[in-house]
């Protein structure tokens, strides 16, 4: 990303930036104006909880003898897995505002590659073949979990309270799913359940690829969401508005019945015409902005916006962003007898079966999760896999309850855009804003990807709106 200033720009040119600046605002404010009214006007109450969770991660890069002993991540000069990790975790942190907390409480790096369910085990000769040539690769893909399980021991570390999340990063060919889950009435979640396991509550699976990007990492939760949502709604149909989440994943060209969208789902923002199409510039009505309000939502047709993917900055990972951050995300139940907080039900699929409102952890003292720091440039990383066509999966319930460790009151957190600590977000933080992105020091790095760039002031843009519309 190329910076948009350097030190050896003048005082005319930064007075000429700020003048810009001033009319940027005015531009955006008119047209962000009925989301900010309708942010403001919202009877309802946000979340006062955030979510810790604490992440087990595996590793699997083997070393190449046959190559002189690099790793297969040096080798091919992929991406870095244990900083695409702290991408993810970051990622979520500002993307949630600061709700949800993952916690890295350890990484495994594995010398090995994945036996198959099959039975077939690569060699690296065959490996490097596969990666040469397609057709040269092992089909059916899908890793042994089971063997992956047992050798790690997973569930014995899952039920001693080690962790709450599994994450896998391997390369392209080592066969994981994008999202798995596993114990008792582990559901549909982007792949098949995974049975026989001795884990005693539900255990999200998420498998990532570290010769891709964060986005794609991003991608898979996109998709973990859709199946999350649709078990907690007994279903989804693209062409419906019968209960919220139709609403909310509506795209008008998925929907020959409607002329306008709601938000979109993985695939399809509520302008795409085609798959994956983060970046079209088509103009479609859309009321996402409605579920600001959540979960009062009448007269959807009637409060619409005309937005484009200038709204999200016409990419995939601005589009998830954006996605997530309409999620609803407020206390208690709606209507539907499901809770408006839909965040809780994407991090802690046992919350999808009991359908429980932790009411016991207002009471709670809070003591936040910590979060890493990054301690060098990152380069991100993620994965796709093919999608499978969603089976249906019985209504079940399980006696589990969120346990007091799981959900605490939030502490107030300051604003990160008030870089002086008056308790408001003006021009006098601009300016500071400006200086400390000239010297590139961590005060910028706003949404925390330990880089200061346009991204960093895309957030600082987005908090000054928030504070002066």
């Amino acid at each position: 990303m190329a910076k948009l200033f350097s030190k050896k720009k003048t005082s005319l040119i930064l007075t000429m930036f700020l003048v810009i600046f001033s009319v940027l605002i005015v531009f955006v404010l008119s047209r962000r104006n009925k989301e900010l009214n309708t942010r403001t006007n919202a009877s309802n109450q946000l979340s006062n909880y955030i979510i810790p969770k604490k992440v087990y991660v595996l590793i699997y890069n083997p070393t190449l003898q046959l190559e002189g002993n690099p790793t297969l991540v040096e080798f091919k000069n992929w991406n870095n897995p244990n900083e695409l990790v702290q991408q993810l975790e970051n990622w979520f942190l500002v993307t949630s505002e600061e709700r949800v907390r993952y916690n890295i409480v350890s990484i495994e790096e594995i010398d090995a590659i994945p036996i198959k369910e099959d039975g077939f085990e690569y060699t690296q000769a065959s490996y490097l073949e596969c990666l040469e040539d397609e057709t040269e690769c092992h089909k059916p893909d899908i890793a042994d979990y089971s063997e992956i399980f047992n050798n790690n021991s997973i569930c014995e570390k899952f039920n001693n309270g080690e962790f709450d999340e599994l994450w896998m990063i391997a390369g392209p060919w080592f066969g994981f799913y994008e999202s798995r889950l596993t114990g008792p009435n582990a559901f549909y979640y982007n792949s098949p359940p995974l049975r026989g396991t001795s884990c005693n509550k539900l255990l999200p699976i998420m498998g990532f690829n570290y010769e891709r990007g964060l986005e794609n990492m991003v991608h898979d939760y996109g998709h973990r969401l859709e199946d999350t949502m649709k078990k907690v709604y007994g279903s989804w149909d693209r062409n419906s508005s019968a209960h919220n989440w139709n609403k909310f994943a509506l795209v008008d060209s998925q929907a020959n019945s409607f002329d306008f969208s709601g938000c979109g789902f993985c695939h399809f923002p509520p302008n795409a015409i085609d798959d994956y199409a983060y970046s079209d510039t088509r103009n479609v009505r859309s009321y996402c902005n409605q579920f600001y309000n959540y979960p009062n939502l009448d007269n959807l047709s009637d409060n619409t916006d005309t937005i484009s993917c200038d709204v999200w900055g016409c990419n995939e990972l601005g589009y998830f962003r954006w996605l997530f951050r309409h999620m609803p995300k407020y206390q208690g139940y709606g209507p539907d007898k499901k809770l408006n907080d839909w965040w809780m039900y994407l991090i802690d699929p046992n919350i999808v079966l009991t359908n429980i409102v932790p009411d016991y952890c207002p009471t709670i003292t809070p003591t936040p999760t910590p979060t890493k720091t990054a301690t060098s440039s990152p380069v991100i990383t993620g994965t796709s896999t093919e999608d499978s066509t969603p089976t249906e999966d019985p209504e079940t319930t399980i006696t589990y309850i969120p346990t007091s460790t799981e959900m605490v009151t939030e502490s107030p957190i300051d604003k990160k855009s008030d870089f002086n600590k008056d308790g408001k977000v003006n021009i006098v933080d601009f300016r500071i804003f400006i200086e400390c992105y000239k010297a590139e020091t961590s005060e910028c790095d706003l949404n925390r990807d330990t880089k200061v760039d346009l991204y960093d002031f895309v957030e600082f843009r987005m908090d000054y709106l928030q504070e002066n519309s």
